[in-house]
């Protein structure tokens, strides 16, 4: 009888406990949802200054790591609090939670309520919670929201595989919809659909100049003979998000980008002239050693082509998923017409939290200085770019802010935030006019 007795008083404790959990999970939802509700940003051709804070990669606890795992959330959530923030949202690019809880490595099979788990570990944790509430998180997806490094497999490939990769795609989409965008900015139906809905959104009808890429679900297999021929994204979102760039009402303002996968510096491997084919650069091959634009030399050759043909100024794109802070300024230009260059800019955020070494990139990893020519198929007068980067260790958010000085350019600064024990640094440019 004692026994039946401590049994459901257990039972009763546990029932309580779950319940308590899921009323402070639907609270928090609500929070979140209520942050968007009550924000109205300004028309955005009235801005005088933006601002954002820029997160990416967040591996889960373990039992023993709990209080670092969360220290960047934590350190951000008070200093909101003590010195309050101007900040117009919260930019997560990707990673937010990592389905494949080991970055690849001994992933056990997982079920839909693993997602569930992963999701409500994550959004629940006391500072994210703070922080949502006061600041609109806009998020996008990356590929430890599906699986480590997702890309499609070729048509004809094992059916088993094939039905592997289209299940991680479908699960991943679909909870990304249930979790990041179920409180906003535009809040879409869970589906598994892959055609609908697109995942990529654009908020200057909000009242922000920034484009939400989505560069990982859209992407297409990349056969080795035909490798110019795959897109980092549909031709449908690449020709949505260089019309935007282009739209009269963004003239003259900073335009960011958030894109997941990094623009610029590119990666070592994809960068050297080491390989040779009968005699030339395989450089389409050398695109296979990268997961990011540089890896789709198509994609990423039009998108810098058509910036400088249409000198389109002032394009900021931010990413994560390397694991690794850096700040980058490329310079393009034709080598006819040196005076005429175009700036575009690369901000890609440290790890929120990144334990493994392993899974890290190094400074070595991408090229911090060069100097690259390429063409397209658009276009048959060659294109130089001019790269400088600088890389900033540690883990943390980047603070990016847009203010006009007193001769009406705007003054760009990016801090990479760190913790007390380590130098914040920062980086300040002036936009073209």
């Amino acid at each position: 009888m004692k026994t039946s007795d401590a049994l459901h008083d257990r039972q009763a404790a546990v029932a309580e406990s779950v319940s308590h959990w899921f009323k402070q999970s639907a609270e928090a939802d609500k929070e979140r949802a209520a942050c968007f509700a009550r924000t109205k940003w300004p028309h955005v051709q009235e801005r005088q200054r933006l601002g954002f804070i820029l997160g990416a990669c967040q591996y889960p606890s373990g039992l023993l790591d709990r209080q670092p795992a969360y220290a960047s959330w934590q350190r951000l959530a008070e200093r909101v609090e003590r010195e309050g923030s101007s900040a117009d949202a919260l930019l997560l690019t990707g990673d937010q939670i990592y389905i494949d809880v080991t970055a690849g490595l001994f992933d056990p099979t997982q079920l839909d309520d693993g997602y569930r788990r992963a999701y409500e570990r994550w959004l629940h944790q006391p500072a994210i919670s703070r922080l949502m509430a006061r600041i609109p998180p806009l998020c996008m997806l990356d590929d430890h929201e599906i699986h480590n490094n997702w890309e499609p497999l070729a048509k004809h490939s094992d059916e088993q595989l094939q039905k592997g990769i289209e299940t991680a795609l479908k699960r991943g989409r679909e909870n990304y919809l249930r979790y990041q965008r179920a409180s906003g900015p535009f809040p879409q139906a869970a589906s598994t659909d892959r055609a609908s809905p697109n995942l990529w959104y654009s908020l200057e009808s909000r009242g922000l100049p920034v484009f939400v890429a989505d560069t990982r679900t859209e992407r297409n297999h990349r056969p080795v003979k035909d490798l110019l021929g795959a897109g980092i994204m549909s031709p449908e979102q690449f020709h949505e998000l260089t019309a935007w760039l282009q739209k009269p009402e963004l003239a003259g303002l900073p335009k960011i980008v958030v894109s997941p996968s990094i623009l610029l510096p590119r990666h070592s491997r994809v960068a050297s002239t080491d390989y040779k084919r009968n005699g030339a650069l395989c450089t389409e091959m050398q695109a296979l050693h990268s997961d990011s634009w540089d890896g789709y030399p198509s994609s990423f050759y039009n998108m810098l082509s058509l910036i400088l043909e249409k000198e389109i100024q002032n394009v900021v794109f931010v990413s994560g998923d390397e694991h690794l802070g850096c700040f980058a300024e490329a310079r393009l230009s034709r080598p006819d017409r040196q005076e005429n260059e175009i700036s575009v800019y690369s901000i890609h955020t440290s790890a929120l939290y990144a334990p493994y070494p392993f899974a890290n990139a190094h400074p070595s990893d991408l090229v911090a200085e060069e100097s690259f020519r390429f063409q397209t198929t658009q276009n048959t007068k060659p294109c130089q770019c001019r790269v400088e980067a600088e890389f900033v260790s540690g883990q943390g958010f980047t603070l990016l802010n847009f203010a006009k000085d007193a001769d009406g350019r705007w003054v760009m600064s990016c801090e990479f935030e760190r913790a007390d024990s380590e130098r914040d640094l920062l980086f300040t440019r002036t936009l073209s006019v």
